[in-house]
């Protein structure tokens, strides 16, 4: 059932979840190593079914794909139903020294999709290596880490 985006009392018991409830369970996806079909499924059942108008329920920031990528890759977030918020997307170098800021700006409720060409804020190309992407939405702050390869 859950391929199918879940029964609907599946779909009543997440959207009684506090945010705070849906962070972890965010998180204990991530940790747990499912294939993306695996992984779709559960966002489904997390965020709804695509093609309806149900928004995101939670604040996320995804893995980026490909990873490791060269020469560009995708980092998706989400900003849940009835939120709209200052989002700030920048990436960081292993020294915790800012690369390049990706968004800044307000947002309202949805998934969004935003590439990152491996380039610096003077759009010179970034050297190969570790580098972590940081989204803060209000209270929310998520950290991952993303490996340029050449």
């Amino acid at each position: 059932m859950l391929a199918s985006g879940g029964t609907a009392s599946d779909r009543q018991m997440i959207r009684a979840l506090s945010k705070e409830e849906l962070h972890y369970l965010e998180d204990a996806l991530e940790r747990m190593n499912l294939t993306r079909e695996q992984r779709g499924a559960f966002d489904i059942l997390l965020y709804g079914q695509s093609g309806q108008s149900e928004l995101p329920r939670a604040f996320s920031l995804a893995q980026n794909e490909p990873n490791p990528f060269n020469p560009s890759t995708t980092i998706s977030y989400t900003v849940p139903e009835n939120t709209s918020v200052r989002v700030r997307l920048e990436v960081f170098n292993l020294r915790g020294m800012l690369v390049h800021k990706l968004v800044d700006a307000g947002r309202g409720p949805g998934v969004y999709n935003v590439m990152w060409d491996g380039t610096d804020e003077k759009g010179a190309k970034v050297s190969s290596g570790v580098y972590f992407y940081r989204l803060r939405a209000g209270d929310f702050v998520k950290v991952r880490k993303m490996v340029l390869i050449k």
